[in-house]
Parts: structure tokens; C-alpha cells; sequence
């Protein structure tokens, strides 16, 4: 872990910042349209999905994942017209506007609008001919995102220093979850992933051993209150879960043999096969840290948020 870990650190210290910034992937959240004409839920989670397409090839990591930057998009100008033909064809003309924002600040970074125009059986066909304008070829669109992302890396550029900062105090309290939630969200092409990869480090070693001693206290206890196969289960449900890299792992691997010896059955080979194939999946440090962090942004935020502000 240590060593993918420095090679990730000594790259991008040596890279210069122009090839950081072409392989930085910025993660932003989609942020269904809440203003301008009204639409169908259909249609805002289509044009969400069809950005999240769009912008991955300009370094955009578009999803529904809770981010402090947003991008959301509203139509206006809405003209219908339904054709007297058999079958009948639905014709729709808009003006669709992007917005890549700050939710924090309540900033908005680059904004782009686009005239949007399809035919279809129905609204909703029409409408999902209209956003194919918006594909990997469409110019306007990469100069947009390009202008978004380089406000997003100013941003981290101007201020990872006290993200650094508050994800320690974070860490100090043994919030590690929302420590792992920080750090992580600074990018590889900010100037401060180095100092943040190193950080990013020892928060998630002080995780992984925090979780693997409250895990193994769970073993434990469900093993003392049942020295049997049921409490057997219960004690691996606990044990598996424990990093191998955890302080907790060799005190883990003891009770495993203790328990093993005792229920005359192989739980260790049976239980930890299924999840010793799915960690090597993800043993990148970086990305593993990532993951615990983004999984508490997602739960502690609130599901909807409102732009309104915007208008």
C-alpha cells in the first residue's frame, strides 16, 4: 500500500502541471433542473445522463455522488408543435442553459447555452433527439467544461491548505469518515495533491486500524456470548470486514484459528475467500480512502438541493 502510494506521490510532483491538469478527473454532482421551463423527471435525469457521457472524455466525472460542485442546466424558450401527419410528430425548440457552480459560495464558474432543437413520436422522443446535440464533438460544450474544471482546480489551488487542515482536525477527533470526506476531494492536477496524498495516507491508516479494533470487539463479544457455530457466523460477519492492514488484523487472525479449532470447521478459508478477491479490487490506498469518503458525503447530505439561488 505504501509503495503504489509514494509511486502515485513522486508522479505527480515530477509531471508538470499541464499534463496533471489533462489527466485529472474532476467529480461533480448532477443537479436535476429545478428552474426555467418545467420538465418531466425523464427528461432531467435524461439530460444529466447524457452530460455524464459527454463530459467524461474532458475530465468530468459526472454523477448523482454529493459534491460541493454542481452542474445543472434549465430550458427556456420552450416552443411544441405537434404535426397533423399519421403517424402525428412532436417538434420541440429550446434554449438550454449549463451552469457549473459552486454550491459553498453559491458561485456559479461557467455557464453555456445552447439551442436545442428534435422531432419525435412524443415529448420525451423529441427531446432525447434534441440533447444528442450535446456529444464529445460539440465544441461550445468542451469549452465549457474546460472553463468549469479550470475554476474547480483554482479553487482547490487558492484553498487546499485549510481542506488539509480541517480534514486533520476531523481526523483529531476520530471522524475519520468525514476526514477521508475532505481530503480526498482535492484533484490530481491541484498543486496540493501531493500534500494531500501524503495526508490521505496516514488518515486512512488511522481508520482502518480504528474500524479494526471496533470490529474485533464486536467479534469478540458475539463469540463470548456464544461459543457456538451461531456465534461463529456472527464473530466472522465482524472479522472479515477488518482490513489486512489493520493493527487489528493479527489479533483478528488469532481468534479465527481459536474459533476454527472449536467449531471443527474451516470459517476462515470459507468466509474470507469471496472477500480477500474483492479487496485486491481495490487496494490502491488513494482510491480506497476515496471510496470511505465519498460514501459519507453521500449519507450526510441531503438528497435534493436547491439552486434557487441561482435565478
Amino acid at each position: 500500500m505504501k509503495i503504489i502510494n509514494n509511486i502515485i506521490l513522486a508522479l505527480s510532483m515530477a509531471l508538470p502541471s499541464t499534463m496533471m491538469a489533462e489527466d485529472c478527473a474532476l467529480r461533480i454532482m448532477a443537479v436535476p433542473v429545478q428552474q426555467g421551463e418545467p420538465v418531466s423527471t425523464e427528461i432531467s435525469d435524461m439530460l444529466m445522463a447524457q452530460l455524464e457521457t459527454a463530459l467524461s472524455l474532458n475530465g468530468m466525472v459526472v454523477n448523482g455522488d454529493y459534491s460541493q460542485f454542481f452542474i445543472t442546466g434549465k430550458f427556456t424558450n420552450f416552443i411544441k408543435d405537434v404535426t397533423s401527419t399519421v403517424p402525428a410528430k412532436t417538434t420541440v425548440n429550446t434554449l438550454l442553459t449549463l451552469s457549473i457552480g459552486d454550491l459553498a459560495s453559491q458561485t456559479i464558474y461557467a455557464s453555456q447555452s445552447f439551442e436545442l432543437r428534435g422531432v419525435g413520436e412524443s415529448d420525451t422522443r423529441a427531446f432525447m433527439m434534441a440533447l444528442r446535440k450535446l456529444n464529445r464533438n460539440n465544441k461550445d460544450l468542451t469549452a465549457f467544461a474546460t472553463k468549469g474544471k479550470k475554476q474547480i482546480v483554482d479553487y482547490f489551488d487558492r484553498n487546499y491548505k485549510s481542506i488539509i487542515s480541517k480534514a486533520s482536525r476531523a481526523s483529531s477527533l476520530r471522524h475519520y469518515e468525514e476526514a477521508l470526506y475532505y481530503i480526498t476531494s482535492i484533484p490530481e492536477c491541484s498543486k496540493g495533491y501531493a500534500e494531500a496524498a501524503h495526508v490521505t495516507e496516514r488518515i486512512f491508516k488511522l481508520y482502518i486500524d480504528y474500524t479494526g479494533k471496533k470490529l474485533l470487539a464486536e467479534a469478540r463479544a458475539a463469540w463470548a456470548a456464544s461459543p457456538d457455530s451461531a456465534g461463529a457466523e456472527k464473530a466472522f460477519a465482524s472479522l472479515i470486514q477488518i482490513d489486512f492492514e489493520s493493527s487489528a488484523y493479527p489479533d483478528a487472525e488469532a481468534l479465527a484459528r481459536e474459533i476454527s479449532k472449536i467449531t471443527q470447521r474451516n470459517w476462515d478459508f470459507e468466509n474470507r475467500e469471496k472477500y480477500n478477491n474483492e479487496i485486491e479490487l481495490r487496494r490502491s490506498t488513494i482510491e480506497a480512502a476515496r471510496a470511505v469518503g465519498v460514501a459519507y458525503g453521500s449519507h450526510q447530505q441531503p438528497t435534493t438541493t436547491n439552486i434557487m439561488w441561482m435565478r
